[in-house]
């Protein structure tokens, strides 16, 4: 593949990181496969070319290792049809190594792979077929011409109104502003801040006038509605029910502020400015639209039907969620619109 195309992939991140650094978390999950290379790419550099035995007993090195491995299997698969097959299979690799998502992608597709062949089917990956595939994997055996899968990825902002890292960006900003700070500093309980867009954030440039805004509300202390339609709601409550403050928040702080402030979309940040000590601000960040996750995911679905699958074989799609949106309640629903 080249080392040089996660070393850079880290190094890019790394500077995203230092320059956002609300996002440093969101962007080291996002991209652990990256930086867990990178780190074995320094280890192996430090120690003759090769990694120490003890790193391959740490458990935050082992997607990494599963995915090295399932790359080179399918790269050797592939150089023994052509070296076309090879060479585009080389670039699909260093591609998805540059965007998370489409890791996230490949690993889905082994993941579905071990499920058949842990039963005793035969699995085909596009990779090493004949060239004009257009599904993600066929298990051959299954059915009279064999079972077409393709698999889709729904992550955090499949279908939201309000995206993880943008709300994460700006509850940062909020957060900073000094009579939040104040609120925190000199207060005894708690404060919760929810924050109602109309629909969406708005653009960058627009979010200092919002923090303005919001600002005079808590410094009013009664909630209002700003000119641009944003609906900023305060609660007062007893900290006590939020059990230990942790970063990220709990199942149990997350649970908390949705039932104090009623909101169920979950963009929060906490902030005490002395541990346990003073008062605890909550900015919950939402939209007044519902989010239609489902709705998009069958109709990502549905445009798979179209554009992925053959009509000589059996097909089928299979999703794999990823980050704490991904609830209880959204999976009933999938059930739910499957039973109709």
């Amino acid at each position: 593949m080249g080392e040089q195309v996660w070393l850079e992939q880290a190094a890019k991140v790394a500077v995203e990181m230092k320059a956002h650094p609300e996002l440093g978390e969101h962007l080291l999950d996002e991209n652990r496969v990256v930086f867990a290379l990178t780190e074995c790419t320094i280890a192996a550099y430090n120690n003759h070319g090769r990694l120490t035995w003890e790193m391959t007993h740490q458990p935050q090195y082992l997607e990494a290792f599963v995915f090295a491995w399932r790359v080179v299997q399918l790269a050797q698969a592939a150089s023994r049809l052509t070296n076309k097959r090879y060479s585009i299979f080389i670039k699909r690799v260093r591609e998805a190594l540059r965007a998370p998502q489409m890791i996230k992608a490949m690993q889905m597709e082994a993941t579905v792979a071990t499920h058949f062949v842990a039963a005793g089917r035969r699995v085909l990956f596009p990779e090493i077929g004949a060239g004009s595939e257009t599904f993600d994997l066929l298990v051959e055996d299954l059915g009279p011409k064999g079972l077409e899968i393709e698999c889709k990825v729904v992550t955090a902002n499949k279908g939201r109104k309000i995206h993880v890292a943008e709300s994460r960006e700006l509850l940062t900003l909020l957060v900073a502003q000094p009579c939040v700070q104040l609120a925190a500093a000199r207060g005894v309980g708690g404060l919760a801040i929810r924050v109602t867009v109309p629909k969406r954030l708005p653009d960058r440039g627009q979010w200092d006038e919002l923090c303005r805004g919001v600002a005079k509300v808590v410094l009013c202390g009664r909630s209002s509605r700003l000119p641009d339609g944003t609906l900023v709601s305060l609660f007062d409550f007893d900290p006590m029910v939020l059990g230990k403050l942790k970063t990220p928040p709990s199942p149990l702080m997350r649970k908390s502020i949705e039932e104090i402030t009623g909101a169920e979309n979950r963009h929060c940040i906490f902030f005490r400015p002395r541990e346990n000590a003073g008062g605890i601000v909550a900015l919950v960040l939402d939209s007044e639209q519902p989010d239609s996750m489902l709705h998009e995911l069958f109709q990502t679905f549905e445009d798979s039907e179209i554009e992925s699958f053959s009509e000589t074989n059996g097909a089928g799609g299979w999703a794999e969620g990823f980050g704490d949106f991904i609830d209880t309640s959204m999976c009933q629903g999938v059930n739910a619109f499957d039973r109709r």
